[in-house]
C-alpha cells in the first residue's frame, strides 16, 4: 500500500510539519542593563507559542483523514490500532534517520533569525529534506511499478499521484531560494521598518506555495488512504503491498478524490511556475520505472 507503507517513509511528512508552522514575524525586544535600555529586533521563523511534536502532528493529521471517511470505513477497521501501528513506523523511521529528526529539534530550539548563521539552519534543513525526497522518490517509483502490475484501477491514479510527488520535490527548490534571499535581505536592512518589510515579504512570497503544497499533500494522503482501506481485508493488509482492484473500489469516490487532487495539483503547479520552480532536475530512473512507463503506454494505446 502507498498510504501506509511507502508514504510513511517519505520525508514529506517532516516538510509538512515544518512549513505548516512557518509564520515569520518581527519583534522588538527591549532589555535593561542597569540604567541602559537596549532594543533589538528579532525575526522569528516559528511562532513563540508551543509547537506540537512531530509524532503528535502526524497523528492529528491522520485522525483528520480518518474522520473525513468515518461513515464509509469497513467494520474491521480500528482507528486506534491503525494509528498505533502507524506511529510505531514513524518512530522507527525517525530512529533510522536521526539527521532528519535532529533538524526539527534544532529549528524548534532556535526559532530566531538573528543573523545569517541562524537562517542557515532552516536553509540546510530544506536542502537535506529536498535531497531525501529525491532519494525516497526512487523507492516510490519502484513501488508504483510493482503496484501497477498487480492492480487494475485506472492508470490516472498512477499518473496524477506521481506528478503530485514531483511537485512536492520541486517546491523544496523554491523554499531554499526564498530562505537564502531572506538571509541576504535581513543582513543588509538598515532600519527596523525595512527589516520588518523583508520578513513580511518572505511570508507573502512563500505562503501561497506552502498552502497549495499542503492541500496537495492532504489530498494525496486522503486518496491513498481511501484506496488502502478499500482494498484491504484487515489491518495487516494496510501495511503491505496489496493490489488496487476496480471490483473493490468505489469508482465514483475514486473519481472524486482524483479530481480533487488534480485541482489541488493544478493550483500548486501555477504557484511553482510563477516562481520558476517547476523545472525537474535530471533524476535517476529505475528499470522498474522504465517498465512502468512502457506498461502505461501499452494500456493507454490499447
Amino acid at each position: 500500500m502507498l498510504g501506509s507503507n511507502v508514504g510513511i517513509y517519505s520525508p514529506q511528512f517532516i516538510a509538512d510539519f515544518l512549513v505548516s508552522h512557518i509564520k515569520p514575524s518581527v519583534e522588538l525586544v527591549t532589555k535593561k542593563f542597569g540604567n541602559l535600555t537596549v532594543q533589538s529586533r528579532v525575526t522569528r521563523l516559528f511562532p513563540s507559542n508551543d509547537i506540537p511534536d512531530l509524532l503528535s502532528y502526524t497523528r492529528n493529521n491522520q485522525i483528520a483523514i480518518i474522520d473525513s471517511m468515518k461513515n464509509s470505513l469497513p467494520s474491521w477497521f480500528n482507528s486506534d490500532s491503525y494509528i498505533s501501528k502507524l506511529q510505531g513506523q514513524l518512530k522507527y523511521f525517525l530512529e533510522e534517520n536521526k539527521e532528519l529528526s535532529s533538524i526539527v529539534d534544532e529549528l524548534q530550539d532556535q526559532p530566531d533569525f538573528k543573523d545569517l548563521g541562524a537562517s542557515k539552519v532552516f536553509r540546510d534543513a530544506i536542502i537535506l529534506l529536498g535531497d531525501k525526497m529525491n532519494d525516497w522518490y526512487k523507492q516510490y517509483e519502484n513501488h508504483c511499478a510493482n503496484l501497477l502490475l498487480i492492480s487494475n484501477i485506472p492508470v490516472d491514479y498512477f499518473l496524477i499521484s506521481k506528478n503530485a510527488e514531483l511537485a512536492q520535490i520541486s517546491s523544496f527548490r523554491v523554499y531554499r531560494t526564498c530562505i537564502s534571499t531572506l538571509s541576504t535581505r535581513l543582513s543588509i536592512a538598515r532600519d527596523f521598518v525595512k527589516y520588518s518589510q523583508n520578513a513580511q515579504h518572505f511570508k507573502h512570497e512563500l505562503s501561497p506555495l506552502l498552502g497549495a503544497g499542503r492541500l496537495v499533500s492532504d489530498s494525496l494522503a486522503k486518496l491513498n488512504f481511501f484506496l488502502d482501506v478499500s482494498n484491504s481485508n484487515n489491518l495487516d493488509d494496510l501495511f503491505r503491498l496489496t493490489p488496487y482492484l476496480q471490483s473493490r473500489t468505489d469508482s465514483a469516490r475514486l473519481t472524486m478524490y482524483l479530481e480533487e487532487l488534480e485541482t489541488m495539483l493544478a493550483n500548486m503547479s501555477e504557484e511553482l511556475i510563477s516562481k520558476q520552480g517547476f523545472v525537474h532536475e535530471p533524476m535517476y530512473v529505475s528499470e522498474a520505472t522504465n517498465q512502468l512507463q512502457q506498461d502505461l503506454a501499452n494500456v493507454i494505446l490499447s
